[in-house]
């Protein structure tokens, strides 16, 4: 097998078992089928399931133990940020989540602000210029999920633009999951703020001048205003709005394909 459909395998193969595992149908402590097994029920080779294990294990839901294949672990314990896309779905569908939507809003706010702090101490003109073009191609964006997107990775190249490279590898691991996170909520805000140009281009002026201050300032502005939206759009249809966000990002593991995972665990 060649390694292409091996890396277009991985992703459908690591999200399955990621959702069986948080779902409960591998709970902790149990172990994993072999890998010829699950390579059998992927219709896959033995590098795809190694490569999603790999995945699994970086995710914090699996360890592997030598000579007795991999085990389950309690996710909710040893889950990392990457969890986060996996995990959001199943607890909006699963019960009030706005403790913690206030709290990974407010990770979010402390990762934009220390990008911002960053680059307005230590980013030069060069790579400044680079997040300017960036901005203008987010503020023509209007559709409510690629904006997002690119709304953030202004946020990551002003953390980019510092030049701190131990800084920026330790955050790597959180922009993938705070893109699902805004991703999601793009959905209740239903596109851009009326005031994203003339609030990013104040930032972006402020942090050019090397005004930490006044940047910290405004962004904070900025998220108030965001935030705020937010809740009130989620306070008016907020479990309705939640379960639609959920259901659509939900897992496409149908009834019976769980029952089958269930039958297998309780078998292992």
């Amino acid at each position: 097998m060649s390694n292409e459909p091996t890396l277009r395998e991985v992703p459908r193969v690591q999200r399955e078992l990621a959702e069986r595992i948080v779902g409960g149908a591998f709970p902790p402590g149990v172990r994993l089928p072999a890998e010829t097994a699950l390579a059998k029920e992927f219709g896959c080779g033995r590098s795809t399931i190694r490569e999603a294990l790999g995945q699994l294990a970086a995710a914090g839901l699996i360890e592997s133990r030598r000579g007795s294949g991999a085990h389950v672990l309690d996710w909710r314990r040893h889950g990392t940020p990457a969890l986060l896309p996996t995990y959001l779905p199943h607890a909006m569908l699963g019960g009030d989540v706005k403790p913690m939507l206030v709290e990974l809003l407010w990770m979010r706010r402390l990762l934009a602000k220390e990008a911002v702090r960053l680059a307005a101490k230590y980013a030069k003109p060069a790579p400044l210029k680079e997040v300017r073009k960036l901005f203008e191609r987010s503020g023509q964006e209007l559709d409510p999920q690629a904006h997002v997107t690119l709304e953030l990775e202004v946020f990551r190249s002003l953390l980019q633009a510092s030049e701190l490279w131990p800084v920026v590898w330790f955050a790597n691991s959180f922009w993938s999951p705070m893109l699902e996170l805004h991703a999601t909520f793009a959905l209740a805000l239903g596109g851009p703020p009326a005031d994203y140009a003339q609030a990013m281009d104040r930032l972006l002026t402020l942090i050019e001048a090397h005004d930490e201050v006044g940047a910290l300032t405004e962004v904070d502005r900025y998220l108030d205003r965001v935030d705020a939206s937010l809740a009130a759009a989620l306070a008016g249809e907020a479990a309705p709005a939640e379960k639609a966000v959920a259901e659509k990002a939900a897992p496409s593991t149908t009834k019976a394909s769980a029952k089958r995972a269930k039958s297998r665990a309780a078998t292992v």
